[in-house]
């Protein structure tokens, strides 16, 4: 199984489930495999827990690693996070944050910025703005 284009370092391709099966020649048999949610999930060190990224997942099946013969895509919700501010957290991620990014968007435009000025503070820790010309 992997993720495509995913945002979090992985492997390209992880063993999520498996069955062995013994066929004789010409014979067929139907096996069911599970992927449960918890198997796609990482550890992210922000959140504290672990998350599921949503994408779409390549699903592989095979004899082998090297021997792949059928491949499907499907559609994952990954899960919402909220992650705290704290003052290492950029300005831009407080203008993002769902709770207090409305009133931090809205003081940045009453200061009325430059537009490279508005793009460097995005990247500035939070606990920097008081050390900042004009804020005192």
């Amino acid at each position: 199984m992997s993720l495509p284009g995913s945002a979090v370092p992985r492997a390209p391709r992880a063993l999520a489930a498996f069955a062995v099966v013994d066929l004789a020649p010409g014979e067929s048999r139907e096996v069911a495999l599970t992927v449960d949610r918890a198997d796609l999930a990482y550890w992210d060190v922000r959140a504290g827990r672990w998350l599921v990224e949503g994408g779409t997942y390549r699903v592989e099946v095979g004899a082998s690693s090297r021997d792949l013969r059928v491949a499907a895509e499907t559609e994952v919700r990954g899960d919402a996070v909220v992650l705290p501010l704290t003052p290492g957290s950029s300005v831009g991620e407080a203008m993002a944050h769902p709770v207090v990014g409305g009133t931090v968007r809205a003081l940045l435009r009453a200061a009325r910025l430059s537009p490279d000025v508005l793009v460097m503070l995005t990247a500035m820790p939070l606990e920097r703005l008081p050390y900042q010309p004009g804020s005192g």
